[in-house]
């Protein structure tokens, strides 16, 4: 029974010594986890501060690339009504055909 209970009493001290020295390390590396944390967290706001000033700076070009559109159709109306008309009319045909064509075959 000695020997059992030595054996125990061993192993009872050698997990607090490892328990101890777990906890410890933990202690230790509090600090470090939590700054690393605090940087992750820093660059994720940062990349999503650079995404939202991205987005907002393609859609200002967008609008300004379809400002720019808008009044070159509406020279090219002023300048050739009958031909912007024309033009108006065989690019709807061609969509109505194109549809059409694809409603067919989707049914088929």
């Amino acid at each position: 029974m000695n020997d059992t209970t030595n054996s125990h009493t061993l192993i009872s001290a050698l997990g607090a010594d490892v328990s101890a020295s777990v906890n410890e390390a933990i202690q230790k590396a509090r600090p470090a986890m939590a700054d690393m944390a605090d940087r992750v967290h820093d660059r994720f706001h940062d990349l999503a501060q650079h995404a939202k000033d991205t987005a907002m700076q393609a859609e200002r070009q967008l609008e300004k690339e379809a400002r720019h559109a808008k009044n070159v159709a509406e020279q090219v109306i002023a300048h050739a009504p009958f031909q912007s008309v024309m033009i108006a009319a065989g690019t709807g045909a061609a969509v109505a055909l194109a549809v059409s064509w694809w409603l067919q075959h989707r049914h088929d």
